[in-house]
């Protein structure tokens, strides 16, 4: 009993990289010693190390096992949030040198040869997945994927894609995964309608494709005129909406330049439009906002929306990290009444405002 008053007596809220690292090391010696042994490791090791982490940021996953006979590895993931990559980066970034540990950041890509996933009462690996790219005219530069399972049932169809998503996550490494894909539709052999290509080839494919997208706009000029547009509508249970949103971007023939997509939703105490009071909070907070933002490159404010008991601010990117650096740091500031999170998805083609584009 005294053993497990000691483990755990420190009690002191998670702030900082260095708080969490500091507890970690008073801890090491135990939870390498459960991670060699195989036993209980999660409960014993990652179920405390995962709430600690939480009070520092929230999203973060956890994996462990041996790297080698005297060396535990622990290894960051973002659980699919894009936004979190910079976050689990500078973690381990400041992590300490401690001996018999290994920290990494993002799950590893696998080697094709050593890559085989068993789920769900099958197997996933490289001699029974493939893979082929569709063309689309109108979006030339989204990574559209098939990918073909030759064991693919309908009735098992759920488990199958899951299992391939797995697959895929592990053999391309999770960034690479999370980033380099616009979409995939999971099928079997006979509703595929190209010629199929062995999944071991897909890391050269998604590397070629994303070297030739970032020299197609590694120059651009972003429009200078800055017309701000009115929009008012209905959401679906019939309450009002408003949006304004920079127009002169929308028609900006270079979008694809900018293709991470920000949305930073506060969620307001009271439901309906704000009154004109908090209204005037908000745009407080976000002409803030943006002058955080100033000293950055490469970002482009896109404009905002209101709904019931909701308002979004939308920016495009050319880089993820920095910006994601920059929002967090900000939106966790202390505010009275504002439920503050944000999300960053990739959209090179801004297909989610194109609604803003139809004629009124």
């Amino acid at each position: 009993m005294r053993f497990l008053k000691n483990l755990f007596a420190n009690n002191h809220p998670i702030r900082t990289y260095s708080d969490f690292w500091n507890w970690f090391k008073k801890q090491e010696r135990t939870f390498f010693r459960t991670v060699r042994r195989g036993v209980h490791i999660e409960k014993a090791f990652l179920d405390q190390v995962s709430p600690k982490l939480a009070e520092l940021h929230e999203g973060i996953g956890l994996l462990t096992g041996m790297y080698d006979d005297q060396t535990a590895e622990l290894i960051f993931t973002i659980e699919g949030l894009v936004r979190n990559v910079f976050w689990v980066e500078d973690l381990v970034q400041h992590a300490p040198a401690i001996e018999g540990w290994k920290f990494t950041a993002l799950t590893p890509p696998v080697d094709i040869q050593n890559c085989n996933i068993d789920m769900h009462g099958r197997s996933f690996n490289g001699a029974n997945l493939f893979f082929y790219a569709n063309d689309l005219p109108e979006y030339p530069d989204e990574i559209d994927l098939a990918v073909v399972y030759s064991g693919y049932e309908e009735k098992d169809a759920d488990q199958i894609i899951h299992g391939c998503h797995i697959f895929l996550d592990n053999f391309l490494g999770e960034l690479d995964f999370a980033t380099k894909i616009d979409n995939i539709d999971v099928m079997g052999p006979q509703d595929a309608t190209r010629e199929l290509i062995p999944i071991s080839k897909l890391k050269a494919y998604l590397n070629w494709r994303e070297k030739e997208f970032l020299e197609k706009y590694d120059t651009f000029q972003a429009p200078e005129n800055q017309t701000f547009t009115l929009f008012t509508a209905k959401d679906k249970e019939g309450n009002p909406a408003i949006a304004i949103i920079n127009t002169a971007l929308l028609d900006w023939g270079e979008k694809a330049s900018h293709s991470w997509i920000t949305i930073i939703e506060i969620m307001l105490s009271t439901e309906g439009l704000p009154d004109a009071e908090t209204n005037q909070a908000l745009v407080d907070w976000e002409e803030q906002l943006l002058r955080h933002l100033q000293p950055l490159e490469g970002h482009l404010h896109i404009g905002r929306q209101t709904t019931s008991g909701k308002r979004d601010i939308y920016f495009a990117s050319r880089e993820f990290r920095a910006f994601s650096k920059a929002v967090f740091e900000y939106i966790h500031f202390p505010k009275a009444d504002m439920e503050i999170s944000y999300r960053i998805f990739r959209d090179k083609y801004w297909q989610g405002f194109e609604r803003f584009q139809k004629k009124l």
